[in-house]
């Protein structure tokens, strides 16, 4: 049975989550033909937080594809949304039964999810991501998830945001923080990078983050960058010095962090051979010198002296750090 919270704060449960032969709509956004969509109150049930959801008694991956047999086939939005929950559970306390077939099948939709125009079954998705990311195993998550052209997930993600809605915001920035913790690597990077030429400049500042975040984690957690001349992370050097130059402040910020993160895991000489591949010919030069200013920045060791004693020997330490002699006052 899955669980529905209400706003009265009490656990219902729901049908069982059933397959159905009609085609999926209610909670889909508009397609362009008239966009009306049912106005059924969603806005009565409270999505689950991570530590309200159970365990599903004698759980099987059978349960898992009767899951994604509505998620591919229900038309009605309790129906869809039920079958997250259900998902969620499962994710969450037995994530074992869970194949990477069976992330390949269930990811599509629940990115309509997250993308649908009604927030409670939106935010549900949203949630829904979080939990895959962080309960998981990579093994089973990262391929489906970032190895095709355009991984739907992340797109939707890095929309919702920035997207008009507070607490949709919230969930996505959540997610998005739980994506670059527990999926920090390369095919990561690589699928972020392509939004350095994205014109939203609040977007690109999220994606900016994704990537300095999971370059700390590489840092934390000890690991290098594979594949250190690949066309991979050349993407990655020109997302970055894009976001560099974006009208977003965040996005500024968080690039300027990327390079130094990358400096410190590639070292200074791996990093200016790497920016020269990716920005090729004599023009580019000065744009590579700024980078690796930002990237390894000097730190004087004069500002840093701490300001001490009376103004006649702060006087003298000035004098001395400015003629390099000793000069008694």
């Amino acid at each position: 049975m899955t669980q529905v919270k209400t706003n009265e704060g009490h656990l219902q449960q729901s049908a069982d989550c059933v397959g159905t032969e009609e085609q999926r709509e209610a909670s889909l956004p508009a397609d362009g033909e008239n966009g009306a969509i049912q106005t059924t109150d969603d806005k009565s049930v409270v999505v689950l937080v991570t530590e309200e959801l159970t365990p599903v008694p004698e759980v099987s991956s059978f349960a898992v594809d009767d899951i994604v047999g509505v998620l591919s086939k229900a038309s009605d939005w309790v129906q869809l949304y039920d079958a997250v929950v259900m998902l969620r559970r499962i994710v969450v306390h037995h994530s074992e039964v869970i194949t990477t077939k069976h992330v390949e099948e269930f990811l599509r939709p629940l990115a309509v999810e997250c993308d649908s125009l009604r927030s409670t079954p939106s935010k549900n998705g949203i949630v829904a991501c979080a939990e895959c990311f962080r309960f998981l195993p990579r093994s089973v998550l990262e391929r489906p998830l970032l190895g095709g052209a355009h991984p739907e997930v992340l797109d939707v993600l890095l929309r919702r945001s920035v997207c008009e809605k507070k607490f949709l915001r919230d969930a996505a920035i959540i997610a998005t923080e739980e994506l670059a913790t527990h999926l920090a690597g390369l095919p990561l990077l690589a699928a972020v990078a392509r939004y350095g030429t994205n014109k939203n400049s609040k977007l690109c500042g999220t994606a900016a983050k994704v990537i300095a975040s999971s370059l700390l984690r590489l840092q934390q957690d000890q690991q290098t960058l594979a594949h250190k001349g690949s066309e991979s992370l050349r993407s990655v050097y020109r997302a970055s010095a894009a976001f560099r130059e974006s009208k977003d402040s965040m996005a500024r910020a968080e690039a300027t962090t990327s390079f130094q993160r990358l400096g410190e895991l590639l070292g200074a000489q791996e990093l200016e051979l790497g920016l020269k591949g990716a920005f090729p010919g004599a023009g580019q030069q000065g744009v590579i010198a700024r980078i690796l200013k930002d990237a390894f920045p000097k730190t004087s060791t004069a500002k840093a002296r701490p300001r001490m004693g009376s103004l006649r020997d702060r006087m003298r330490q000035d004098a001395n750090a400015r003629t390099g002699t000793v000069v008694k006052l």
